[in-house]
């Protein structure tokens, strides 16, 4: 058996589903799909412990997102790995199958490399500052952020509630849009569709691409502009504004729902030793500080609202590197060392700032290793985003995964 083989050498899993193969699935849309769930999501019966050993609980009751692809004919095989308790962006100890000695991104780590190296079909993530797309791009495969607040977090463990999203994962766009009509109770299938303008944000990506990112990425500009489609430039705020308003908002938030854990005996049990302190660096924000930036952030969005036309896709790579070897940090970029979260969020975490949504799926491949294609759409326009990337899948040819041997 394949989980039996692979499993051990990616290790995506924290806890295997024991009925998993045992029962017969429901009839649905998904019937008999094995699904990963990050284990920061309820599946009853199974321990949610945000990958900690300070947390541990056996939920009575499926998270709603779980429910519904439960309904829908999915079979759980088990809970992925995850960042101990979502707070970063590498995944310990699971390996990307590409190469076992790189990472799969996090937090969802173990969700991506369950999906690539054939132990799922589907998963679910989640996504703070692109703890969905992050993985997903570094191993190869689909995930998509939707739109803040259009699925539950219902029995999710939140990092920051005013940023966390809860969305789908898979092996190509197709997929990724037939678990997303689960998830959203949609009775209209997505059906592959040219994007009717682009916007890139050129000076934004400056220096910060790596060769072969920027050499598949520039592809994929030139696929647009050759099958007829208008390419415009947009300007972006800078990273330091992008981050300053996350950080304010993520690090008290984080702090007020762990509070609890943090002031029992649960909290010594934290796997992390630096954990802790990021955590309870949360109380050094100020409530002006917070409010303040909540109010940036509404007007970021409204401004945003107007850079970004009714039925424009913006285009930018997901990540600017390959997945960087395990342990290595600073991470080169184009011949200058950069910080690995930082590296690794830059053209991710704006968009959990806005609430938009976002998907990534595979664009090629840089010595071995998957590049990926980040599409970014206004607020509501998930299934836009899924039909160009269907599309872009389409016009790209097979993609073909790694065999963890």
């Amino acid at each position: 058996m394949r989980l039996s083989r692979v499993e051990p050498r990616v290790r995506a899993y924290r806890t295997l589903n024991p009925q998993f193969g045992r029962t017969a699935p429901r009839p649905g849309p998904l019937s008999g799909v094995p699904i990963a769930v990050k284990d920061l999501i309820d599946v009853r019966g199974l321990a949610t412990e945000g990958g900690s050993p300070a947390y541990h609980w056996v939920p009575a009751q499926h998270a709603p997102v779980v429910g519904r692809l439960v309904r829908a004919g999915a079979v759980v095989v088990g809970k992925a790995h995850t960042r101990e308790l979502a707070f970063g962006i590498t995944c310990p100890p699971t390996a990307n199958p590409w190469d076992l000695a790189r990472i799969p991104g996090g937090s969802s780590g173990g969700s991506a490399a369950a999906l690539a190296a054939g132990l799922a079909w589907a998963a679910l993530g989640t996504d703070t500052a692109g703890s969905i797309r992050i993985p997903a791009a570094l191993c190869g495969v689909a995930g998509l952020k939707p739109t803040y607040g259009r699925l539950s977090v219902k029995g999710v463990m939140a990092l920051a509630w005013t940023f966390d999203a809860v969305g789908p994962m898979a092996r190509s766009a197709r997929d990724l849009a037939r678990l997303y009509a689960v998830l959203n109770r949609s009775p209209r299938e997505v059906e592959a569709g040219r994007p009717m303008t682009v916007a890139i944000p050129e000076h934004y990506l400056e220096g910060w691409l790596a060769p072969g990112v920027q050499a598949a990425f520039l592809a994929v500009r030139s696929l647009f502009t050759e099958s007829g489609i208008p390419v415009r430039e947009v300007d972006m705020d800078p990273f330091s504004v992008w981050t300053r308003l996350f950080r304010t908002v993520r690090l008290p938030e984080a702090y007020v729902y762990h509070r609890p854990m943090l002031e029992s005996e649960a909290g010594e049990r934290l796997a992390d030793s630096g954990l802790r302190a990021r955590l309870l660096a949360g109380q050094e924000v100020s409530a002006a500080a917070y409010i303040g930036a909540l109010r940036e952030r509404d007007e970021l969005r409204r401004r945003w609202l107007g850079e970004i036309r009714p039925g424009e896709i913006l285009a930018l790579p997901t990540v600017p590197v390959v997945a960087p070897p395990d342990g290595e940090d600073p991470v080169d970029v184009a011949g200058h060392p950069r910080d690995l979260w930082e590296t690794l969020v830059r053209y991710t975490l704006p968009w959990n700032v806005l609430g938009w949504p976002a998907l990534t799926v595979p664009m090629g491949l840089s010595h071995g290793l998957p590049t990926a294609l980040q599409l970014v759409g206004r607020p509501g326009t998930e299934r836009m985003l899924l039909a160009a990337a269907m599309w872009y899948e389409r016009v790209r040819g097979p993609w073909r995964f790694p065999e963890v041997v």
